[in-house]
This record gives structure tokens, sequence and C-alpha cells, in this order.
């Protein structure tokens, strides 16, 4: 009798602590920790298996996986020290190089240039250099202006009028016709490149600021002539816009590609000492996983100890620039060049992008 009043006292202390809500609150609590899978149990193609995502002091922190920092909150820990860390770095940068791909500075449909998105870089880079810091641009987007040109203005058929009416001279039979079908990448970069140099050089002078164009390709950016352009121009405290052409070859400048525009930048910055690299394009960062999958995410920083980077397709060789740029000792961010002041969120040491540095 003494063991069943015992369990009807306990039901009936049980069923009134169910009436109290922060009782139903403890329990739901302790059900689903007990129900809860441990973290080894968790497919290796999940999202939590490539990214955790935790609130720490109110702040939101992507930690992506890695060989060195694999799977545990004191990992993650490490991981957004790192990140806080080198991005301190940055914000001491003083000697910037600012890269933007042709789809940063051209319209979407490749034709003309994007002068909301070229104003916001030459807004930024006219702020870095008034602040006393040694900039340098780095742009492409040629080839769209001189597909503009080709689309807008007409060269075909004979002239009503000659330039000089006074002087009359025979036309040549038969008069030459454009050939404006499947025109070259450099063809269109050569057409466009004076126009689209202007318009910076425009751009830059009503912040007050002196700009000296340099038009070089890819190959021969890194040669002794470029090279002393540019000093020169930084001695007189003009930002040195560099309008990189189209390298059809498949050259190499200090061992990488120079096809593209990101390497050319990276081994740039090593000759000119920068102390920050700035690679602005349509990809926000390096990413966890595929960019299209659902559980990629941008990783904050990346050293050398770090491997099995993603981006999204055709920007493989910024991976590349990025990580050589680290491996001479340059610090390197890829950054969206389609988000609003993103290069001053990272010259001031905010989240924005992925830095490579060889940091510990």
């Amino acid at each position: 009798p003494s063991l069943l009043s015992s369990s009807c006292q306990s039901y009936d202390l049980l069923l009134h602590s169910l009436s109290c809500p922060l009782a139903l609150v403890i329990l739901l609590f302790f059900f689903l920790m007990i129900r809860r899978p441990p973290r080894s149990t968790l497919s290796s193609s999940s999202a939590a298996s490539d990214v955790y995502k935790r609130q720490e002091y109110g702040e939101l922190c992507y930690v992506a996986m890695s060989s060195v920092y694999q799977g545990s909150r004191k990992g993650a820990r490490e991981m957004a020290a790192l990140a806080r860390k080198a991005r301190d770095v940055i914000a001491g940068s003083k000697r910037v190089l600012i890269q933007a791909d042709p789809p940063v500075t051209t319209r979407s449909s490749g034709v003309g240039m994007a002068l909301a998105r070229t104003a916001n870089l030459v807004e930024q880079a006219a702020h870095l250099h008034a602040s006393g810091r040694d900039i340098t641009v780095m742009v492409g987007g040629a080839a769209g202006v001189g597909r503009q040109i080709l689309e807008t203005q007409n060269f075909t058929g004979q002239p009503k009028e000659l330039p000089i009416p006074s002087r009359p001279i025979n036309l040549v039979q038969p008069y030459p016709q454009a050939e404006l079908e499947n025109p070259t990448q450099g063809d269109l970069a050569a057409l466009g490149i004076q126009n689209m140099t202007s318009v910076y050089d425009s751009m830059f002078k009503v912040y007050g600021i002196r700009s000296g164009h340099l038009q070089v390709s890819n190959s021969d950016i890194n040669s002794g002539n470029a090279i002393a352009a540019i000093n020169g121009l930084r001695r007189i405290r003009a930002i040195p816009v560099l309008a990189s052409g189209v390298c059809d070859d498949e050259q190499t400048i200090a061992g990488v590609g120079s096809e593209s525009q990101d390497c050319a930048a990276a081994v740039l910055a090593e000759t000119l000492g920068c102390d920050l690299l700035v690679l602005l394009s349509e990809a926000g960062g390096a990413y966890t996983a595929d960019p299209a999958a659902p559980e990629a995410a941008i990783i904050p920083v990346v050293n050398h100890q770090m491997d099995q980077l993603w981006i999204h397709d055709g920007l493989e060789a910024k991976l590349a620039a990025a990580q050589y740029a680290m491996s001479k000792g340059v610090p390197t961010v890829i950054a969206d060049g389609f988000q609003w002041r993103s290069i001053l969120d990272v010259v001031e040491g905010k989240e924005c992008g992925t830095v490579f540095m060889d940091i510990q």
C-alpha cells in the first residue's frame, strides 16, 4: 500500500508540473537533446558536415571545414579568431592593388560599360587615395566598349561626303567593307580601350585626382617599362589605371598563366611591393563546396594548410592567383565586385570576401 501511495503521489506531482509552462519547456528541451543524433552520425554530404553556423559574441560566424580545423567547437573558435586576426592585419594596408574583372565594369549584356559599378569602384579608389594610401587600379572591359562602338557607329557603306569637301578624290573600288562578324576579343579591346580609359579619367577628375593610363597586355604588364611607368605615376601621386587587354596566347609570367588578369595582377602586386591585393569579381569569395550547392558557404580565411576550395565556374584562375600572391607574402582578398563599397569594407578589415593570408 505504501508503494502504491508513493506512486500516486509521484503521478500527481508530474501532472502538476506539466501544468506549469516553464516545466513544459524544460521537458521539451531534454526530449530534443535525447533525440538529437551525435555529430559523428551526420552524413558527410550534409550541410552540417561542411560548415557549422553558430552565434558567438552576437556575431554569426561561418566556419569552413578543412583538414586542420576538422569538426569541433574549438576548431570553430580558432577559425573565427584566425579570420579576425587576418582582417586586423589588412586594416593597416597602405599600398593596395585593385583588380576588377570585366563583368564587374561591363553591362550584363556584354555591351558597354556598367557606369554605376564603375563609378562605385572609382569613388572607393579615390577615397583611399585621398586618405594617403598608394592605390593602383587594374581593369578590364575594353572589349565590351569596343563591341558597343561596333553596334552603334556606322562603319559600312560609302560616305556621302569626304572630310575635306574642297579636295575631291576618287573612291577606291570596290569600296572596302567592315568585317563585323565574329571579331576577336583582342580586336574589340583595341577598339574600345581608349574610350574606356577616357571614362575613368573623367570620373577621377570629379574628385580632383590625377590618373595615368597604361595600355598593356597581360603578358607585358610585369615588364621593366610598365613597372617604371607605374612607379613614375605613383611618385607624382597619380593613380595608375592599367587597362589590360586580352592575351590570347598561353604565356606565363613568373610561372603563372598570363591569360587571366587575376594572375597578372598577382605577379604585379608582388613586384610593386603591395601589402594588399583585392580581386573583384562575380564571386563573393572562396567556398566550402560548389557555390550552386545549398550547403556552400564563403570561407572567411585561407592559409597554406587549407585545400578543397571552390569558386564559380570560369573563375578558377582567381583561386590560383590568390594562392600565388599569398605564397609571395601579399595578403589577397577575393570579394564581390557587385557589392556596394566592398573595397572599403576589405581595407577597413570588415567581414567581406575570403582572405588569403599565410597566418597562424
